[in-house]
């Protein structure tokens, strides 16, 4: 392995292992591996998430989760959440120690959601200081769309696609995203865009504005046309007039990854194609018939791995442990009205199911680099 890599040498170990090992010596001192496993705390919009991770090896690197320890519904984007954040991720750290993966192998981030509010951001990272003696790192909107972009748009197998893609990341604190150009000197230049609404952050807003005789569906509606409707605008604006030329949109986050379980259960690729009558769909019965939504057929599903996946994930989004009923009615409101001024019915959409984690191989690479975390995390 090399003993210091640059920026352009990590991002092409994100497309592969060609930074890390472009040709393999004949007499290697030991075979090729995978990362070693390290512990990571998501701080963000929908709690406190730990879980032990490594990066798996290959041409498109995976993230394996090797154990996903429960979340705690701290959620850290609320004034006034910080000391129960604080208690969450002082349970997370005992949790992880138990298994006995060392103490310097923790890493702890907060969501680019949080990070954008620097009054919540600051409250957070003060208690958890105060609480647990560590230092919160918070993840940018652009570090973090880049680190996804490049998970999901390989640069080995999909360089291709690069310059074709429009990568979107709806979150549940904000929906972000970014695509690629090339610059003069022939390197790639990312474009960011970004908003502070997302699943979460709308059906919050939805709740404190809803009138005294109006459903949350009609108020979330209402809301949607009005005011998220001018911040897509913005986000559009800010992207910059090249975005209308990429013909390819990859969505991320919890929202999709609900709308693809439910309207192509099974398909089992890593790029599931989703079409506008899909999300017509979704809308609908997220808002009128959630019932009906999770009530998929999964009988045609071979069994095996993906079946299993599949029933898990329907089940957990069904109990709500995913999104509330309020939640999934907001993030269908936000849905359509990003369909609709993102023009998805002239688009070719996928849902890209590395683009869950995509953004934590990212930082695992990057902070290897900067010799924040050790490069043992790494596969060779």
């Amino acid at each position: 392995m090399k003993s210091s890599m640059d920026r352009r040498d990590i991002l092409l170990a994100m497309g592969g292992c060609a930074a890390l090992s472009v040709v393999p010596p004949l007499f290697a001192a030991e075979p090729p591996r995978d990362g070693k496993p390290w512990a990571l705390i998501e701080v963000g919009s929908s709690g406190v998430k730990p879980s032990i991770v490594r990066i798996k090896r290959g041409l498109e690197p995976d993230l394996e989760v090797m154990k996903a320890f429960e979340p705690t519904e701290a959620n850290a984007i609320d004034p006034g959440n910080a000391p129960l954040v604080a208690e969450a991720v002082a349970k997370a750290i005992t949790q992880i120690k138990a298994t006995g993966l060392a103490f310097e192998a923790i890493k702890l981030v907060g969501s680019s959601g949080v990070a954008s509010k620097a009054d919540v951001r600051d409250a957070v990272a003060k208690a958890v200081a105060e609480r647990t003696g560590l230092v919160m790192n918070f993840i940018s909107v652009q570090k973090e769309t880049e680190y996804t972009f490049d998970g999901v748009v390989n640069k080995v197998r999909l360089s291709h696609r690069r310059p074709q893609v429009t990568m979107i990341d709806i979150g549940s604190g904000n929906t972000k995203g970014c695509y690629v150009s090339t610059a003069p000197d022939a390197s790639e230049q990312f474009h960011h865009f970004s908003m502070d609404f997302g699943t979460k952050s709308f059906a919050r807003k939805v709740s404190s504005a809803q009138g005294e005789d109006e459903s949350f569906t009609a108020a979330a509606n209402r809301l949607a046309d009005a005011d998220l409707r001018a911040e897509i605008r913005k986000m559009v604006i800010s992207a910059g007039a090249i975005m209308a030329q990429r013909n390819r949109v990859y969505l991320n986050g919890g929202l999709p990854w609900v709308l693809a379980t439910t309207q192509a259960p099974l398909n089992t690729d890593r790029y599931v194609p989703l079409k506008p009558a899909d999300i017509d769909r979704f809308c609908t019965l997220a808002q009128t018939d959630q019932a009906n939504l999770f009530a998929v057929d999964t009988s045609a599903i071979p069994a095996g791995a993906h079946k299993d996946l599949i029933a898990g994930d329907l089940g957990r989004m069904a109990s709500g442990k995913v999104f509330t009923p309020e939640e999934l009615k907001a993030g269908a409101a936000l849905l359509r009205v990003l369909s609709e001024e993102l023009v998805f019915a002239r688009k070719t959409l996928f849902f890209t199911r590395p683009g869950r984690l995509a953004w934590i191989m990212g930082l695992a690479f990057f902070d290897a680099a900067d010799g924040k975390i050790s490069k043992e995390v790494l596969p060779n």
